[in-house]
């Protein structure tokens, strides 16, 4: 179980804590309620953006940074401090230090969890 903790609005980041152990992390979603200028009205689905299929464990924190540029479904970005996890992309690096998990993500705008 993920839970979010803080919204970091100035820097545009999202932290979760890691309640219970997760198999997958993939089945969590943040959604876009927000759409493409493109979209016609008649026709608007939120977007959903995914964790990337990794296990994650009790106490672990995981970051999540939103941007407003850049493909808001596959593009990810990071400097790997100890070593990398793969989920789907060959760019989707996962950055884990010490008990910290980093998910750069960058898309375009999201609807956030509350802030404690």
């Amino acid at each position: 179980m993920l839970k979010p903790i803080s919204y970091d609005r100035k820097n545009q980041v999202v932290t979760y804590e890691v309640f219970s152990k997760v198999d997958d992390a993939s089945r969590f979603v943040i959604q876009d309620q927000t759409f493409d200028r493109q979209d016609k009205v008649s026709n608007r689905q939120p977007h959903q953006y995914t964790f990337p299929s990794i296990a994650l464990e009790p106490g672990e924190i995981v970051k999540v940074h939103l941007t407003e540029e850049g493909s808001y479904d596959s593009y990810w970005e990071g400097r790997v401090f100890t070593y990398e996890l793969f989920a789907g992309f060959a760019k989707n690096a996962i950055n884990r230090n010490g008990d910290t998990v980093t998910l750069l993500y960058k898309f375009n705008s999201v609807n956030l969890p509350p802030t404690p």
